[in-house]
């Protein structure tokens, strides 16, 4: 089913070459068939078009991360929060959160654990109610050595969000 939608997109660009949202959308399916160089690739063409383009950055950033690229994963996630700016300010940003987690996962795999778990921090207080943000702020200390209080994150996490029991 999702090569079937990557090949709808793919024909849908042939049709209109620079329409981002068809690349977005493009790029999710591949990344969630396991196609993650041909996403990547999808994403770099769609960045030549508009490089601030946030969905695209941050389909690559999961992409490159999934491909086993986290450091270079982490710079994208870094260029999609700088274009997603701060939000409304009116409340939870549950999309801030988001990549503020997927980033903070990403440096993690980089092996840069201070600065993930910066990222991670940001991503609860983006969202209080995010529950991943909690999960992999746990791992985080876990890498870290900071067993007890990893395990009250993890515990807060679930409690939040059960669906997120790993970090992501």
């Amino acid at each position: 089913m999702l090569d079937e939608a990557a090949e709808f997109y793919a024909r849908a660009l042939r049709d209109e070459p620079e329409n981002i949202r068809v690349y977005v959308r493009r790029g999710a399916a591949l990344v969630d068939g396991g196609r993650f160089d041909e996403a990547a690739e999808c994403c770099a063409k769609a960045l030549s078009l508009d490089p601030r383009c946030v969905p695209v950055l941050m389909n690559m950033g999961l992409a490159l991360r999934r491909a086993g690229r986290p450091a270079e994963a982490a710079e994208y996630y870094g260029r999609a929060i700088d274009g997603y700016g701060a939000g409304s300010g009116a409340g939870p940003d549950t999309d801030m959160a988001r990549l503020y987690s997927n980033m903070g996962c990403a440096l993690l795999d980089a092996g840069r654990n201070d600065e993930a778990l910066n990222c991670c921090e940001k991503a609860i207080d983006a969202d209080p109610d995010f529950g991943i943000g909690y999960v992999n702020k746990g791992a985080v200390l876990h890498e870290l050595g900071r067993l007890d209080e990893a395990a009250k994150y993890i515990h807060a996490g679930r409690t939040l969000d059960p669906s997120h029991a790993r970090p992501s």
